[in-house]
């Protein structure tokens, strides 16, 4: 058997599963916005959709949709290793949208070619 937890939390408080799981990840049980977590055990040999199955079926079992939710499943428990990896990985793909997500202009030095006018409405 291996262990699971799934995450869920509302679409009022988060805006995206990032800011759930950075949440979670400052708070773990001790947070006020609107989240639960589930741990559950289920068969090695089952795949990932099963286990997200399982883990929204507990999820739902208690009053949860998945309408206006964010969720996840996530391996083992969340004050393992399991949590350490899943956070770290979390954090270097929120790093890379946030440099993906920046346009040529956020790019470009004002500094740097020596025009910059900060009284001139364009440089704002």
């Amino acid at each position: 058997m291996k262990t699971y937890t799934f995450l869920i939390g509302t679409t009022d408080d988060f805006e995206a599963l990032d800011e759930l799981i950075s949440y979670v990840e400052g708070n773990h049980d001790k947070g006020f916005q609107n989240y639960s977590l589930f741990e559950f055990e289920a068969p090695e040999s089952c795949d990932q959709e099963t286990v997200t199955m399982i883990g929204r079926g507990i999820a739902f079992s208690n009053d949860w949709a998945m309408d206006d939710t964010f969720s996840c499943v996530i391996e083992g428990t969340l004050d393992g290793p399991a949590e350490q990896d899943m956070f770290e990985a979390g954090a270097t793909a929120r790093e890379k949208s946030k440099e993906q997500n920046r346009s040529e202009q956020q790019r470009v030095d004002p500094f740097s070619n020596g025009e910059y006018h900060p009284n001139d409405p364009r440089n704002w």
